[in-house]
């Protein structure tokens, strides 16, 4: 059963286009209202209070204080404030504070509102307001766009830093492009073919700027991780980094993107190496270095360290809390360390950040299997299936059926799944289905037919599913094909990548 994961340099003091998600930005300075900059001599000392939850019932006060949290990670980065406490504390306190910020957050089906104010709370006094959207409700990217739009109107000084690519928007004028909006969201809504051709018109109109390149680099990589044997994308993208490394060679975004493909190709080595290279830098935000931390977490998993790659994950979470793929990474992490609770748990956080994601119901369901909490699990992975109409998503649900005893529907559920539009991870799965069925014969045929469809992934020699058809001359040939795959993926990654050799030559980090 599938176990899949999931230009110049962003000037962050000026990164939050009201063309991409400033709704309204009203500062009440006219008319003898209150200035939001402090006084002379003044410190400016501030509390986050937690967010409200509208539109949210499962995990909404989590998900209150994961994205308060998450604005105060980044407003403790401002060289010239005190954060007072984190909006996590059992009883949050405003004595001692210049500065109170408050929140809502409006869920809307996959889009979120966010609403921030800025108080006096000595004076009881409203400083400004703000509202922005994010049509793909990705929280993580509009916590810290909250906080630099927020850092911005109290004029503090925030040190220059490399970001997070849900928050990177360019320069002036590029951030101002609706067509930057559209590229973002596209982003956010994994629209492969949007981020491609709006990232290409926005390297027409700012060749110059590197965000622009950056745009394009991620999805001409997203691009090849879904078709992993189409060599276009990658050339495409060596030809991309190239441009970057010239408008901006000390970008960290090139080395991100290396690690992700190494890890695609099955070499965790190489891209922990990556990974670790970036996190030695001081110039990225905490949200990027977190970013960095969770990647290198599935690296050590890939090699089966599972307790360093909890490391890693519990402090992305810590550097960003409202960040779904953060708590993946722990949770898988956790499952490999068989602390299942915990596992759950944090799935459950996942999900409370993404409640529209279909990947979020199925990872829940997936941990829950694990358990041995089947009803439970059907429950997710059900959600997932009618959420994404999938065949994977609907394989995945045959099998948790079958392992919960439950023939008839998980029949159902694969007959379900065949109808759909096939997939390399939707016939594995129902592979799975068929090899817990006991019908060798088709789970042969499935897997065959998901080798046709692109499948490549080391599960398959370790997936419980298909013990049942191990030592079967079929399923040896299958194993093998599937090696020559991953094989010929590391040696095109390396045929197209000219930084192969410095990347081969750096100092191996130990899975140890």
């Amino acid at each position: 059963m599938t176990r899949p994961a999931d230009g110049q340099r962003p000037r962050l003091r000026s990164s939050v286009p009201s063309a991409i998600v400033l709704l309204s930005a009203i500062a009440l300075a006219a008319c003898g209202a209150p200035s939001s900059e402090p006084a002379d001599g003044e410190e400016l000392v501030v509390v986050v209070l937690p967010f409200e939850v509208q539109g949210q019932q499962e995990g909404a006060g989590y998900v209150g204080r994961a994205v308060a949290e998450s604005v105060a990670i980044s407003l403790a980065q401002a060289e010239d404030l005190r954060l007072l406490e984190s909006p996590n504390s059992a009883e949050p306190t405003v004595e001692g504070a210049t500065r109170l910020i408050t929140g809502k957050l409006v869920r809307e089906g996959g889009s979120v509102r966010a609403a921030l104010q800025l108080r006096d709370p000595v004076k009881d006094a409203l400083l400004w307001e703000t509202e922005i959207s994010s049509d793909g409700g990705d929280l993580s990217a509009l916590a810290s766009r909250l906080a630099m739009h927020t850092i911005q109107h109290m004029g503090v000084t925030f040190p220059d830093r490399y970001d997070y690519i849900g928050a990177v928007t360019g320069g002036t004028e590029m951030s101002e492009s609706p067509l930057t909006a559209r590229a973002q969201e596209s982003w956010r809504r994994n629209d492969i073919v949007g981020l491609l051709e709006t990232s290409t018109s926005l390297i027409d109109q700012y060749p110059d700027d590197p965000a622009a390149h950056v745009l394009n680099a991620w999805a001409l990589m997203f691009a090849w991780d879904a078709t992993p044997s189409n060599e276009v994308h990658l050339s495409q993208l060596k030809e991309r980094l190239v441009t970057l490394d010239r408008v901006d060679p000390s970008s960290p975004y090139d080395e991100l993107i290396r690690g992700y493909i190494y890890r695609s190709s099955g070499q965790p080595e190489q891209a922990r190496a990556s990974y670790s290279q970036v996190l030695t830098r001081t110039d990225i935000s905490s949200t990027a270095r977190a970013w960095a931390l969770r990647q290198r977490s599935f690296t050590y998993l890939q090699v089966g360290n599972a307790e360093a790659a909890r490391g890693d994950a519990e402090e992305a979470v810590g550097l960003d809390p409202s960040n779904a793929s953060s708590h993946v990474a722990l949770s898988k992490s956790l499952e490999a360390l068989d602390r299942l609770d915990g596992a759950i748990s944090r799935s459950e956080q996942a999900l409370a950040l993404q409640p529209a994601s279909w990947r979020q119901h199925q990872r829940l369901g997936l941990v829950l299997t694990r358990a041995g909490k089947f009803d439970e699990a059907a429950v997710s992975i059900d959600r997932a299936c009618r959420l994404s109409d999938s065949q994977e998503a609907c394989a995945n649900l045959a099998v948790v059926f079958q392992r919960g005893g439950r023939e008839v529907e998980a029949q159902a559920a694969a007959t379900h799944a065949e109808s759909l539009a096939a997939s390399g991870w939707g016939y594995y799965n129902l592979a799975c289905f068929w090899a817990l069925a006991g019908e060798r014969t088709q789970a042969i045929d499935g897997l065959s037919r998901s080798l046709e469809l692109g499948f490549a992934d080391a599960l398959i020699d370790t997936d419980p599913d298909l013990d049942s058809l191990r030592n079967d001359p079929g399923f040896e040939a299958i194993l093998e094909a599937v090696e020559d795959r991953l094989n010929s993926l590391r040696q095109l990654t390396r045929s197209v990548f000219p930084w192969q050799a410095r990347i081969a030559t750096s100092p191996r980090v130990s899975s140890a």
